[in-house]
C-alpha cells in the first residue's frame, strides 16, 4: 500500500522543529541563536498555524505567520515555504531573492535533512519565478555624497548600482535625492523577463551669492513738505471777536462811568443815601449806572476769553503739511452769571 505524501512545501516544512539541529554548515560562520523552550514552542506554533493557513488558501496570513517564525529562527525549508506564499501573494521579487538565499542555505556540503528536496524545490521556484520577474539596472551618472537610490519601496545600496535589480513587473517608482540637490523621480513599466535601464543625474541646486551692489533699497519716500502754521481763519476769528468785546467792554464802562459822574453832580450825597432834584428818578439812574457796568464787564470777560483762546489755538496748532483735514466748525456761548458772565468756546482745535 502507498502512503499518501503532502506537497513538498507542507512535507517539508513539518520539520523545520527538527531540520534547524541538523543544519549545520560545513564551514564555521557563526552558529544561530539558541532558542529558549518558550520560544521553541512559540516556534512550531506559528508553523503550525502557518501550514493551515496556506492549506485554506489564506496565504497572506500564512506568509505573515511565517515571517514571526523566522524572526525567531530560519531554516532553508522555512524560507522555502516563505518564498513560495510570497509568489502566491504578488511578492514575485522577494519570492525570487528568497529562493536563491534558499539555494544557497541547501547548498552541498551542508548536513541538512531533506536538503536535496529543498534545494532541488527552491531552484525549481527560482528558474520559474526568473521569467516573471522584471529587472532595472541604476546607472547613476553624477555620483555625490550621501546619495539614497530607491527602487520602489526598497533603498538601494551603492553596491547594486549598475547591476540588474529585481523587481515585479509593472510600474517601478525610481527616485534619488542627496544634499544639495533636486530629487529625481521617474516611473518606469518593465515587463515579465524585462530589464530595463534607468540613468540618474541630479541637478544641483545652485547657491545663489547676491553682490550688495545689486542689492536694491527702495528710495525713503520724500517727507511732507512742511509748511508754515496753517490753522485756517479759527484762531483769528476768535481773536477779532475777542477785541470787539474788549473794545466794546471799553466803552460801556467809560458810558457807566460817565453816567455815574452825572449822578454824582446832580445828587447830593447824604450819609448813606442821596439828595437828588424832584425832577430826578434816583431808581432809575442807578439802575441805568448798574446796567452799562454789568455789559462792560460782560462784554469784557467775553472778550478777554475769545481773544485768549484764538492766541492758545494759534500757538498750540500743529505745523501744517500738504495735506490736512479740514477744521470743524467753531461755536460760542456767553452766559451771564449772578457775578459776572461765562463764555464757552467750542470746536475742532
Amino acid at each position: 500500500m502507498k502512503s499518501a505524501r503532502l506537497p513538498l512545501s507542507l512535507s517539508l516544512l513539518t520539520v523545520l522543529t527538527v531540520s534547524t539541529a541538523h543544519a549545520q554548515p560545513a564551514t564555521s560562520p557563526p552558529p544561530p541563536r539558541v532558542l529558549s523552550p518558550a520560544e521553541v514552542s512559540a516556534r512550531r506554533e506559528l508553523v503550525a498555524q502557518a501550514q493551515r493557513a496556506q492549506r485554506a488558501g489564506q496565504h497572506p496570513e500564512a506568509l505573515a505567520l511565517a515571517e514571526r517564525a523566522a524572526a525567531l529562527q530560519m531554516t532553508p525549508s522555512l524560507r522555502m515555504f516563505i518564498a513560495q506564499t510570497q509568489r502566491s501573494v504578488g511578492r514575485l521579487a522577494d519570492a525570487m531573492g528568497n529562493a536563491e538565499l534558499c539555494e544557497r542555505e541547501a547548498a552541498p556540503g551542508m548536513t541538512l535533512s531533506n536538503r536535496e528536496e529543498i534545494l532541488r524545490e527552491c531552484t525549481n521556484l527560482r528558474e520559474s519565478l526568473a521569467a516573471e520577474v522584471a529587472r532595472v539596472v541604476v546607472q547613476v551618472a553624477t555620483p555625490c555624497d550621501g546619495l539614497e537610490v530607491h527602487v520602489g519601496e526598497s533603498t538601494l545600496a551603492p553596491t547594486l548600482y549598475g547591476l540588474p535589480y529585481v523587481v515585479s513587473a509593472g510600474a517601478v517608482d525610481v527616485s534619488a535625492q542627496a544634499p544639495g540637490h533636486r530629487v529625481f523621480a521617474r516611473r518606469v513599466t518593465v515587463g515579465r523577463g524585462e530589464s530595463i535601464t534607468v540613468e540618474i543625474t541630479l541637478e544641483r541646486i545652485p547657491v545663489v551669492q547676491q553682490n550688495p551692489r545689486d542689492i536694491i533699497t527702495p528710495p525713503h519716500p520724500d517727507p511732507l513738505p512742511h509748511l508754515p502754521r496753517s490753522v485756517g481763519p479759527g484762531p483769528f476769528v476768535l481773536m477779532g471777536l475777542g477785541g470787539a468785546g474788549l473794545v466794546a467792554g471799553g466803552v460801556l464802562w467809560g458810558l457807566s462811568a460817565s453816567a455815574a459822574g452825572a449822578l454824582n453832580s446832580e445828587c447830593t450825597p447824604m450819609g448813606a443815601t442821596r439828595v437828588c432834584p424832584g425832577s430826578v428818578n434816583i431808581d432809575d439812574r442807578v439802575n441805568g449806572v448798574n446796567g452799562l457796568a454789568l455789559g462792560a464787564v460782560i462784554a469784557g470777560s467775553a472778550g478777554a476769553a475769545l481773544a485768549l483762546g484764538g492766541v492758545l489755538w494759534f500757538a498750540l496748532a500743529p505745523r501744517g503739511h500738504a495735506h490736512r483735514e479740514s477744521i470743524g466748525p467753531v461755536s460760542f456761548a456767553v452766559m451771564p452769571t449772578g457775578r459776572g458772565a461765562a463764555v464757552s468756546v467750542g470746536g475742532a482745535f
